[in-house]
Parts: C-alpha cells; sequence; structure tokens
C-alpha cells in the first residue's frame, strides 16, 4: 500500500512538472542573488529558481522553451552557463577564452547559433549549444561590446560598445567586423527594426537615441531620451520603440515613423529590460530596484500588475 501511495505520489509530481514546463512561463535574472527565476506567465507566481555563477545579467532561450543561457559577467567562471529547464538545474557551461567578461546573447531561430559579447576583450562570440563549444570569434573595433542583436535575417550581428559608443556591424557570411559607426556616448541598448531597414541605439550617458540605416555609415537621426534610457525593444508590428528610461522609473515610447517620442509609461523602480507576450498585448518590465517585474496593458499603455521578482532583476525573456 506504501508502495502504490510512493508510485501514485511520483507519477503526481511528474505530471505536475510536466505540466509546469508546458505552460507559458517568465523567466528572470536577479543578478543581486545570481539566480534564474521562473514565473507561471498567468498568475505570475514562481515556479522555480536556479542559482548561477558570478554576476549573471542576461538570459537567453532555446527556441523549444528546454534551455536557457545566462552569462558569468563578473569574468570569475568566464562561462556561459546552459539551464535545462525541464531539470530545473545548471547542467552545462562553456568556457568562453580567450575572450572575457561574457554578457549580451543573441539566439538565432532555429537555436543553432548562440551570440555572446565579451565586453573585455572586443569580440562576439558565437556558439554552438549542441555541442556546447565556442564555433567562431568575431574581432571588434572598440572594447566595451555589452549588448548585441541579430538582423531580422540573421545575416548580421549588431553590438553596441559601451566605452566607445559605437555600433559594431558584423558580416556572418564572411565571419568579418564590416563598419563601425558612432552612436553616442554609452551606447547601450540596440534593437534591429523588424523590416531590417535600421538600427535603433540608446546612448545612455547623452539620453539620447540613434537611427542608424542598415547601409549607412553614420547616424541617420537622433532623439533626446531624458531619464537615463537603457534599453530599447520594437513592438512587434515595428511601428514604435519601446525604451526603459531608470531614473524617471518610466517606459518612454517612440513613433518609428514620426520619429518622436509620443508619451510615457510610469513602471517601478529603476526599469532595465522589456519583453513583450507572443500575441503583444502585454509588456513585462524588470525593474532593478524595486526587486519586481511591471506588467503593462500595450492597448491602454498603464501598468496594470506587479510582481515580485528577486534581488535586482534584470534579464527577462517569455517562453510560450
Amino acid at each position: 500500500m506504501r508502495l502504490t501511495r510512493s508510485i501514485i505520489a511520483a507519477v503526481a509530481c511528474s505530471l505536475l512538472a510536466s505540466a509546469a514546463a508546458a505552460a507559458p512561463r517568465i523567466l528572470v535574472v536577479c543578478r543581486g542573488d545570481a539566480t534564474l527565476k521562473a514565473f507561471d506567465a498567468t498568475s505570475y507566481q514562481p515556479l522555480f529558481s536556479v542559482k548561477l555563477p558570478g554576476e549573471p545579467h542576461e538570459v537567453a532561450v532555446s527556441p523549444d522553451g528546454r534551455f536557457a543561457y545566462t552569462a558569468d559577467y563578473l569574468g570569475l567562471d568566464n562561462t556561459v552557463s546552459i539551464i535545462d529547464l525541464e531539470k530545473q538545474q545548471r547542467v552545462a557551461d562553456v568556457n568562453v577564452k580567450p575572450s572575457y567578461k561574457p554578457h549580451g546573447f543573441g539566439i538565432t531561430r532555429d537555436g543553432t547559433r548562440l551570440y555572446v559579447t565579451c565586453e573585455a576583450s572586443r569580440a562576439v562570440v558565437e556558439l554552438d549549444p549542441a555541442a556546447r563549444s565556442v564555433r567562431r570569434t568575431f574581432a571588434m573595433r572598440d572594447y566595451g561590446a555589452h549588448l548585441l542583436t541579430l538582423s531580422p535575417d540573421e545575416k548580421w550581428i549588431y553590438a553596441s560598445s559601451i566605452i566607445a559608443g559605437t555600433v559594431s556591424f558584423i558580416n556572418l557570411e564572411t565571419g568579418e567586423l564590416d563598419r563601425t559607426v558612432m552612436s553616442g556616448q554609452g551606447c547601450e541598448g540596440i534593437a534591429a527594426a523588424p523590416d531590417g531597414s535600421e538600427i535603433w541605439s540608446v546612448n545612455r550617458l547623452s539620453q539620447t537615441i540613434s537611427v542608424i540605416k542598415f547601409n549607412a555609415t553614420r547616424r541617420d537621426t537622433t532623439m533626446s531620451a531624458v531619464g537615463n534610457p537603457i534599453r530599447i525593444r520594437f513592438t512587434h508590428d515595428g511601428s514604435t520603440a519601446i525604451v526603459t528610461c531608470a531614473l524617471t522609473n518610466q517606459l518612454a515610447l517612440f513613433d518609428r515613423e514620426q520619429r518622436k517620442e509620443t508619451g510615457r509609461v510610469v513602471v517601478g523602480d529603476f526599469p532595465l529590460v522589456v519583453e513583450i507576450s507572443p500575441d503583444g498585448k502585454r509588456w513585462f518590465v524588470t525593474n532593478n530596484h524595486a526587486g519586481s517585474v511591471s506588467v503593462v496593458d500595450a492597448a491602454t499603455r498603464e501598468q496594470v500588475s506587479t510582481f515580485p521578482a528577486g534581488e535586482s532583476p534584470e534579464g527577462i525573456v517569455y517562453i510560450r
């Protein structure tokens, strides 16, 4: 009888774990306690937490939702961690040497290539997630490679340099740096327009947004973004750019066609990263100083909910 009950309990736990794994989730990296936390994407209740090495800032996830990737930004282990979301544990790591201080991520739609900026090495590294190894290293002109984004056709990487204030254009077919374009002081957040025609970059110290045309060698437009702008994200239709302004606790909204700010949304203390639900109806914002995530209704452009996320949340990603 006891054995039967044990078997039933084990099966029930397994079914619950499978259901949790299949349900939409939100992953948040908390740099303060070096953890990756998972939350139910509907109830916002915590599901599990995984301890990570160093001081992780960003997170990427495989297209099938099985694995998450974080980086040891402190450089103590100098690794990219691989977290199995079904097992709810860190299962492997990839050392990015001879590059150092891995930070920002980009992953291809098929999940076969994972890219990471290495801030102390003037480099972007291409990883093979399946083989768990480094495939290629792309040299940059400037130090401070902080964040990156892939072009929609996945033929280019655009990487921001927080030190030099530039954007590097890396041709993935040739494996070479094509050009470096000045953006502004403290260039950090970066996003490619969905149609691939231009790149928008956030200049934290200049408090501006730069627009760089795909084939250009200089900025096309510069817009003011007061309040310590840090990150940027386009809505799915590409019409609006959402910029986190950390010192004003707001999201600044920019009309892409008109090239101007159209409004602000009040969120939590020191907002950093924005994620958008697959249906585009909700925006999720990590509030670093508040230790929370804000939920914004995309239609009303108002904060409708918040939930506790942990100590100093930063990177965030939605899993279907």
